[in-house]
């Protein structure tokens, strides 16, 4: 009997594992610079926890904010993190 080895082509290689844990090591240090409110801003509009970004309105809708003040506190953390050195950093990864 002879025993096939199918590579899975879809599976990420080991280097690109380390490389995805790093972006998001290094993603999670930005966001430990924001404010809980900003962080949680940003996690719901990139999708970071769940890979399903949201709308200005489904996250206002969700933090019982308006539209318009998800979109002031999601441009004030932008702004934040790019000040920080550890952006630049990550931006290289990416």
């Amino acid at each position: 009997m002879c025993c096939r080895i199918c590579e899975d082509t879809q599976a990420l290689q080991p280097d690109e594992l380390v490389a995805e844990e790093q972006l998001h090591r290094g993603v999670e240090a930005c966001l430990d610079h924001l404010t809980e409110l900003e962080a949680l801003i940003v996690r719901l509009r990139y999708g970071l926890d769940t890979h399903e970004p949201q709308s200005l309105q489904a996250i206002g809708d969700r933090l019982a904010i308006s539209r318009e003040r998800v979109r002031q506190l999601e441009k004030q953390a932008l702004a934040k993190l790019r000040r920080l050195q550890q952006s630049a950093v990550l931006a290289e990864l990416v």
